[in-house]
């Protein structure tokens, strides 16, 4: 796929239970999909692919060159289709994408997700599967965000400074966000 594109698959209709992630998932049971269906039959479920990068180099994903991909790459995937402007916007259930075998920081990944559900006006559900820790940490951020009244742009920025002064090599995204957003915070309120 090219960098803006996706494949939306609309209709998706579960057929069997699961259990695992990544290179330990597995068939578990047959699944009966009670999903409320269209005014066409089909399911209101859609699934969206969207490819990641794959790094080999885990330090090759902090460049704006290749944030600024997948951030275009998820906000393609999340934006909505002919839906019209008072219908309220479906959720995006999404998790630690382009992570596991494709390499990725979940700190990254799970920021540039958030970015791009905020732009696509799309709620954001992010699951970890089994990572507590890090799914306390995401809320947190995020939480953190909102009493910061933090934008994308503003995000933007913090991305570009931590990736070109190669925070990255220091301490993770997340804690660099919090501490940047509120040292912010606090020049603005002395003004």
């Amino acid at each position: 796929m090219k960098d803006d594109e996706c494949i939306f698959l609309i209709g998706c209709e579960r057929y069997c239970s699961y259990k695992g992630y990544g290179f330990g998932f597995r068939f578990n049971n047959d699944y009966v999909d009670n999903t409320p269906r269209d005014s066409w039959g089909r399911s209101m479920c859609h699934v969206v692919a969207i490819d990641a990068i794959c790094f080999s180099d885990r330090r090759s994903q902090f460049s704006m060159e290749t944030t600024e991909r997948e951030l275009i790459k998820a906000y393609t995937g999340f934006q909505t289709l002919n839906m019209p402007a008072e219908q309220p916007r479906v959720g995006v259930a999404t998790g630690n994408w382009g992570c596991g075998a494709f390499n990725g920081d979940v700190e990254l990944k799970a920021i540039i997700q958030l970015m791009a559900a905020s732009e696509a006006q799309r709620p954001l559900v992010y699951v970890t599967y089994r990572e507590q820790a890090l799914a306390q940490l995401f809320s947190s951020v995020w939480d953190h965000l909102i009493d910061h009244q933090a934008t994308v742009g503003h995000l933007m920025q913090l991305l570009e400074m931590y990736i070109k002064r190669e925070f990255y090599t220091r301490m993770g995204l997340f804690e660099f966000i919090m501490a940047e957003t509120s040292a912010q915070h606090i020049l603005k309120s002395r003004d």
